[in-house]
């Protein structure tokens, strides 16, 4: 359950890591970043981590798009608790 508590960390503080992507990609001259967080089966894992997340895309990606860089997702299913991810 490592990743998901580095993936909520990240989420509650995305600035730092935003600032990090954006001047590695002007220093490798990419076109974009490819997030890949799929924590998996995690029991601990809620519906308001996949909002968290959610809202952190948001917010990568328009930082991204504004510095005209793409943002690409992976993305997996997975169950936590009740919910559906």
């Amino acid at each position: 359950p490592q990743v998901i508590r580095d993936a909520r960390a990240l989420f509650a503080s995305p600035q730092p890591f935003i600032d990090d992507a954006l001047s590695a990609l002007g220093a490798l001259n990419a076109s974009g970043f490819n997030m890949d967080i799929e924590p998996g089966p995690v029991p601990n894992v809620t519906a308001a981590d996949g909002e968290a997340y959610a809202a952190f895309l948001d917010t990568f990606g328009g930082a991204l798009h504004a510095a005209g860089r793409q943002l690409t997702v992976d993305i997996s299913h997975y169950r936590c608790g009740g919910c559906v991810v």
